[in-house]
Formats: C-alpha cells, sequence, structure tokens
C-alpha cells in the first residue's frame, strides 16, 4: 500500500470486532489425500498452500483472509483448506477488494511479529488495525473503491520492457565471480525500529525481513543522518538471511543489513538478475548462520562474455519478464 495515503481519519479496530476467527485443523502429511483442493499452511512462499488434498474431514473456506503463525495474511477468495497454524478470519463486509485492502494492513504490521514471536488466537484477540472509518465505523466502501482505483491499469503493468522471448538460462558456461568484484560490501544504519518516529510519508526502513522488499516501516528523518540513495542492493545477513532486494526509493536500515554499492555502473534490470542469484545462496547460512563477515566472498554464477559477466543478457533477461516495464 502507498505511502502517501492521508489517515487522518482513520481508527483503530479490534480485529475481534471486526471479524469472526476459526482456528484451521492438524493435518500431518501421510494423513493428507491427494486431491483439488489448496492446503494453506503457515509460509511466505506460494501464499502458504503445501499441498492439493481430498480429505472430506477438513473444513473448507471461502472469501477469507488468514493469518498464519508467522503473521503473514493472504486474501482467499478460492475454496481452501488449512491446517492448525492457519487462522481464518470471516466477515459479511470482505470482498476481493476489501479483503486485499485490509492483508495490506495486516502485512505492514508483520514486523512485530519477527524475533520468534508466533501469531496465536491470543495475538488476534489483542491485534488492532488502523482502517477508514466513517460514523466510527469502518468504511468498507472507500476501501473496496480504493483498491478497485489502484488496480485498474494491472494489464498494463504486467506488460515486459521488451516484446521479445525470454532468453534460455543455459548455465553450463557461465561463471563463479565473488561479490566483492563488483560491489563494495557496506554497513548500514543499524537503526532500531523503536529509536525512530513512525510516519506514512517517511523514508522506507528497511529490516531483516523477505517480505515487502525488505521494507518493515515508514520512519522520519532523523536528524543530520541522510537516508541512502535510491536504488541501493540491501542484504539481510542475519534474521532472514540473504534477503536481498533493489530499493528504488531512498531509505534506512536496521541491524544486519548490508549495502552493496556497485564499483562500476549496473544498470537496475541486472541488478535484479543478481539480487535473484544471491537469493538462491540462503541454504548456506541454515541453522543460525549469519553472513555478515562472509558476504564480499560469497560467490554467484554468472553468464559470461568475452570472459567477463554478461550484463547485457542479464539485462535483457529481466526486460523480457511480466511487470518489467514498470522497473525504472
Amino acid at each position: 500500500m502507498k505511502n502517501n495515503l492521508d489517515t487522518t481519519n482513520w481508527q483503530y479496530f479490534n480485529l475481534r470486532d471486526l471479524f469472526k476467527v476459526e482456528r484451521g485443523e492438524r493435518l500431518v502429511k501421510p494423513d493428507r489425500i491427494a486431491g483439488n483442493i489448496p492446503l494453506a499452511t503457515a509460509g511466505f512462499e506460494k501464499q502458504g498452500i503445501a499441498d492439493f488434498i481430498s480429505n472430506i474431514e477438513m473444513e473448507r473456506y471461502k472469501n477469507a483472509v488468514t493469518i498464519d503463525m508467522f503473521g503473514n495474511a493472504f486474501y482467499r477468495g478460492y475454496e481452501f483448506c488449512c491446517d492448525d497454524n492457519i487462522l481464518v478470519l470471516t466477515s459479511d463486509s470482505i470482498n476481493k477488494q476489501t479483503g486485499l485492502f485490509v492483508i495490506a494492513i495486516l502485512n505492514r504490521d508483520n514486523y512485530r511479529n519477527a524475533y520468534g514471536r508466533q501469531y496465536r488466537q491470543k495475538t488476534f484477540a489483542q491485534h488492532k488495525i488502523k482502517l477508514p472509518a466513517k460514523n466510527g465505523k469502518p468504511d468498507w466502501n472507500y476501501m473496496e473503491k480504493f483498491v478497485d482505483t489502484h488496480t485498474h491499469n494491472y494489464n498494463y503493468a504486467t506488460k515486459p520492457a521488451q516484446d521479445l522471448p525470454t532468453p534460455a538460462l543455459k548455465t553450463s558456461g557461465w561463471k563463479f565471480y565473488e561479490l566483492g568484484e563488483f560491489f563494495n560490501v557496506k554497513y548500514g544504519n543499524g537503526f532500531e525500529l523503536v529509536n525512530l518516529v513512525e510516519g506514512q510519508n517517511g523514508v522506507n526502513y528497511v529490516a531483516r525481513t523477505e517480505k515487502n522488499n525488505g521494507v518493515a516501516a515508514f520512519v522520519d528523518e532523523p536528524l543530520d543522518i541522510e537516508p541512502f540513495e535510491a536504488n541501493g542492493i540491501t542484504v539481510a545477513v542475519g534474521g532472514s538471511v540473504l534477503s536481498t532486494f533493489l530499493q528504488p526509493k531512498p531509505f534506512y536500515s536496521g541491524f544486519h543489513i548490508l549495502i552493496l554499492e556497485p564499483k562500476e555502473e549496473i544498470n537496475n534490470f541486472a541488478k535484479l538478475f543478481l539480487t535473484t542469484l544471491i537469493r538462491k545462496e540462503k541454504y548456506r547460512y541454515n541453522y543460525g548462520r549469519q553472513a555478515n563477515r562472509t558476504l564480499k566472498n560469497l560467490r554467484i554464477k554468472l553468464p559470461i562474455k568475452n570472459n567477463k559477466p554478461d550484463w547485457d543478457f542479464m539485462t535483457n533477461f529481466i526486460q523480457t519478464l511480466p511487470f518489467s516495464s514498470q522497473i525504472c
């Protein structure tokens, strides 16, 4: 959700006053019967869909908001089942538009569930969110119109920057390089969010999260401290290690965020190609390993031309993908 919304007349509402809540049912993998009903569990990838089942004993839902144990929120307009790591929120006021509005607000709050704090029914009972209001009640009509207004250009936005076939990725001829060959690796600000002033019209605050491009909040500018310039690459080296993003706007950062500054000019399309390859190395940092000392030595495999990185290939590849027309 854009950070230039005027929230002056918004009000806080308890989720328990807005939604009926139910918890999903435990269904371990050996008990799943293959079918075509999506089974939602905790997780961000694939909207948490872990399997497709046909178990008749499982409750089925539709047109609902779900929140998992990590605080990930999704609107589900389709029929689904879910396990006991999911809370299902239903209301007569929820449709596709209002559901999408609400989950944008919920996911903005998700940084509060970091560091091992799980989202459970007790969390739900205490959870308040700020929504557009009219006569002391949520203004569902405003939310619906807002989403409609901001999604009418969706088909245009999906267009690639180049209307050409996507080049094949034949990695057999690619070559390994260390990140330090192309980037200066610098520490971020290391700000604690609790010591900053949050504001809807503030500067992006990048934290150790794999969601929302790493942006956990918007903050006012601290005195005498300029934000990092737009188009830098941020890498989380603790928490959700190697969550790597191109930041299109100026930003501040929290603890354990490193900044990659190119030693030579690299366009944003090529940077996006690189961020994907860096994220692919996340598995190397399982079990609590951090990357703060080793990031510059991280090896990624790149396409080459004349024994040098083929930046043109990387650029052209990204430019043929959906939504690439929106990359500056």
